[in-house]
């Protein structure tokens, strides 16, 4: 009986000895932080895998604010890198002996400079409320992670055809295998891989007797949640089979630089065999006859190939107005009528010449003497805003562009656009623009920004 009775108090005591070791959590340790880059050396332009891990703790009675009241991440200070959007991932898990709720965050970086780089600390500051030993109790939090230095190399010199592009990539050829003489047809080229999609420049069609192909000239299709490991960039192109018969579209090459093998490497795609239909000779013709007088005769392409004979009529002759009963006085309201319009013609052209003058002063004046694309990005989107009263602020180039297709027409929106879109690209590549190349682009921005400011007042 007695050794049963000490075999309990040992267990107690050992049951006693294992609730005093758990430790209950504090509220410093609600939240931790941390921030790390899969490489930390680098070639300029290759992607880097920024991943800030926010963890909350999980336990009851425990309650934590942020003291900035958004959802969106803000993110660490990082200079002298192109950053993607954040993607997210929520999941628990186990830290120090307790449940947390961990948040990771994402970020595809790609430098744009070569030399040493840093990646701020990232920052949490808020307020943590629970009940302890001691009753309720808040604390502020303020905690941050360490600094990150990335060390980013130049590339070696490159050949006379490289596309801009770094990483790995291949290409892929979308062409119809039946198409029909003298009717454009739509040719794809997808570009997938990994690496920076803002530095690819539009392949080359490979020139060829039997067709004619021109690019497209709108912003490439970008598709980042393809089903490749990667991002798929799709550039669109017209060509017009001029030659009949089994034809054969050479193969389109890029070549990129490869951080892997630490040179530049050239990918191509298969040839592509294509049947062209002959237009066919009909006897059959189409006549378009003329409207009776000196007006140019608009056509449009038959769908069935036909091409049609124009024939264009005499004028028909005009009679003269002639008006019988019209005494001088009667001419007077006409002469003053004629009078008022010109002077208020002329006040409208000088006042348009003082407000295209003053786009292009403004313009210049933002570039500065090194001719900044920086400095020609901010001017044109400040310009954007007040003419037109957009909010430019996160909005992606084509959506501006559709907004100025919609507001002012689409010949002076895809002339802003295409300027907007150069000084992307100059931005995030690694070609640095000449200034007199940044001033000629500025002269297009600015002859598109005056018919733009003055088009309120166009009669």
């Amino acid at each position: 009986m007695v050794k049963q009775f000490v075999l309990l108090m040992l267990f107690c005591a050992g049951c006693a000895s294992a609730v005093a070791q758990v430790a209950l959590p504090t509220l410093e340790e609600v939240i931790f932080l941390d921030s790390a880059v899969d490489q930390d050396t680098v070639y300029l332009g290759e992607e880097i895998q920024l991943t800030l891990t926010f963890g909350q703790l999980k336990f009851r009675g425990i309650r934590v604010q942020n003291f900035y009241k958004t959802s969106a991440v803000r993110l660490p200070e990082m200079e002298g890198f192109f950053a993607e959007e954040p993607r997210k991932e929520t999941h628990e898990q186990k830290s120090g002996g307790f449940d947390y709720v961990v948040t990771t965050y994402r970020i595809n970086l790609y430098p744009t400079r070569s030399g040493q780089l840093f990646i701020g600390a990232w920052r949490w500051q808020g307020m943590a409320r629970g009940f302890t030993s001691e009753g309720a109790r808040s604390i502020e939090v303020d905690k941050k992670t360490d600094p990150i230095t990335v060390e980013v190399l130049p590339l070696p010199p490159a050949p006379a055809d490289f596309s801009g592009a770094i990483g790995v990539f291949g290409l892929e050829v979308t062409l119809a295998p039946e198409i029909q003489q003298g009717v454009p047809t739509m040719l794809h080229v997808d570009v997938f891989g990994k690496g920076n999609p803002q530095t690819l420049r539009p392949p080359q069609i490979p020139s060829a007797s039997w067709h004619r192909a021109r690019e497209i000239p709108v912003d490439a299709a970008l598709y980042p949640a393809a089903q490749r490991d990667g991002f798929l960039k799709r550039f669109s192109y017209e060509i017009t089979p001029l030659e009949s018969g089994d034809q054969t579209l050479a193969p389109v090459a890029m070549t990129f630089f490869s951080p892997k093998t630490k040179d530049y490497q050239t990918v191509t795609s298969n040839a592509v065999a294509v049947a062209v239909e002959a237009s066919g000779d009909s006897e059959e013709l189409v006549v378009v006859g003329g409207g009776g007088y000196d007006l140019p005769v608009g056509l449009l392409a038959m769908e069935d190939g036909r091409l049609p004979l124009v024939a264009q009529w005499q004028p028909l002759e005009r009679p003269w107005f002639r008006v019988r009963y019209l005494t001088g006085l009667s001419l007077v309201p006409v002469v003053l009528f004629f009078l008022v319009w010109a002077v208020a013609f002329w006040k409208r052209n000088a006042h348009r010449g003082t407000a295209g003058s003053q786009v292009a002063y403004r313009v210049e004046s933002a570039m500065g003497a090194e001719a900044s694309v920086d400095g020609l990005r901010q001017a044109i989107l400040q310009e954007l805003r007040y003419a037109t009263g957009l909010k430019t602020a996160g909005m992606s180039v084509p959506e501006l562009q559709a907004a100025l297709a919609q507001r002012v027409g689409l010949e002076v929106g895809t002339a802003i656009s295409d300027v907007l879109h150069w000084c992307e690209t100059m931005r995030y590549g690694t070609a640095v623009p000449s200034p007199e190349e940044t001033r000629k682009k500025a002269q297009q921005a600015i002859g598109a920004l005056n018919r733009l400011v003055v088009g309120g007042m166009a009669p």
